[in-house]
């Protein structure tokens, strides 16, 4: 594959790794995981609202609602990690594709976690008192979290199939190591101009 090419593909993965990264942390802290039938509230990871009194969920909470929690905060760091070492990737440098590697698995990983956490709470959600089963829904904020993955994993998928090439297009300005000035017997710099 030629540099521009890779590079382009590069730069969308970048964009679908930040879109990831907004889609979780929206999903996190959005209270509309789920809809009670006929409107009497909403709630999410961290607020339960009905009949228009919200609360925080606190530690009194079941404990697949922390684990739903912690995994969607690891995939939003996942994808923000993978976000800013894919873009630091871009410069033409050394094992650069080692760097679009590790933000590459990032990516990855923060849509694996994303899909342990929904799972988890799919699975697990009913066990809640305060959900009446057959009168609740899930919503947007718990469709984002499935989007949200989905983007991340072919976002990481994509990123490890479409490497960046070893060498450089002539086009990209490659990083060079800084060397010292070089003297002559006088100690002036051969490079100054008299």
């Amino acid at each position: 594959m030629r540099s521009p090419a890779a590079t382009l593909v590069n730069l969308i993965v970048i964009i679908h790794a930040f879109l990831s990264c907004g889609l979780t942390v929206f999903s996190v802290i959005a209270p509309y995981w789920y809809d009670l039938w006929p409107e009497l509230g909403n709630g999410g990871l961290f607020v339960y609202c009905f009949e228009d009194e919200c609360k925080t969920l606190s530690g009194s909470v079941y404990h697949f609602i922390h684990v739903t929690r912690g995994f969607m905060i690891m995939a939003a760091a996942g994808n923000f990690l993978g976000f800013f070492v894919l873009a630091a990737a871009t410069k033409c440098r050394r094992r650069r594709r080692i760097i679009q590697r590790v933000g590459s698995s990032f990516v990855l990983l923060g849509g694996i976690f994303a899909f342990v956490s929904l799972a988890t709470f799919t699975v697990r959600c009913t066990d809640l008192p305060f959900l009446p089963a057959g009168l609740f829904s899930y919503s947007y904020s718990y469709v984002l979290g499935w989007v949200a993955g989905a983007v991340s994993t072919i976002t990481g998928a994509v990123s490890f199939a479409f490497p960046l090439p070893k060498k450089c297009h002539k086009t990209e300005n490659m990083v060079q190591p800084r060397s010292a000035p070089s003297t002559d017997e006088t100690g002036l710099d051969r490079n100054e101009s008299v």
